[in-house]
């Protein structure tokens, strides 16, 4: 019986998680993952912490949305000056074919929660991030991206990958991969 009663103890504090992998039950491993649980806690509030912080400053200044590109088209009229440009594209450099392009990661420009990721016309997949202060930047013609509606962001961290899906002009420019780059405050565009 004292055999039977050892084994169902062992079973019970198995299923609770607090069983060790050679049959024995040490109470320490109660108290580690206690601590470690703890701990993962801890780093998860100040996470959070830092975010909120983040998203009550104020932005003063974007941050490159890409670490490498040049200006492919810049914000305002277009050279036949009918049509206007809300944004600026950044293209990879040099000639490279679409098929075997390093797809350059795509940041955001500044602190804030995002208000749309998914496909729409024309832009394509495009992620669409709020800021404090009624402003609003907009990632477009991705290949893909990593965030989805209601995530906070921090400045530079990654959320999408160059690409160029949606309505692209078939100028030479405007049709390789690139990122169309809007900044909006109170949903009026304006030169990021």
């Amino acid at each position: 019986m004292v055999k039977l009663s050892k084994f169902i103890k062992y079973f019970f504090l198995v299923s609770l998680g607090l069983g060790i992998a050679n049959k024995t039950f040490s109470p320490d491993a109660k108290i580690y993952t206690i601590k470690s649980s703890i701990k993962e806690k801890e780093a998860e509030l100040k996470k959070r912490e830092k975010i909120i912080e983040e998203l009550k400053k104020p932005v003063l200044d974007f941050y490159s949305p890409v670490d490498t590109g040049q200006i492919s088209c810049v914000y305002g009229h277009r050279k036949n000056k009918t049509e206007f440009h809300k944004g600026i594209d950044i293209g990879i450099l040099g000639n490279t074919s679409l098929k075997f392009a390093e797809r350059p990661e795509i940041l955001a420009a500044a602190s804030g929660i995002v208000g749309f990721a998914g496909s729409e016309t024309g832009y394509g997949k495009v992620v669409k991030i709020k800021h404090k202060d009624s402003l609003e930047t907009i990632y477009a013609h991705l290949n893909n991206f990593y965030v989805e509606k209601g995530d906070s962001v921090l400045a530079q961290q990654k959320i999408g990958e160059m690409g160029r899906s949606g309505k692209v002009r078939s100028d030479k420019k405007s049709s390789k991969i690139h990122l169309h780059f809007e900044a909006r405050k109170n949903n009026k565009p304006f030169n990021p």
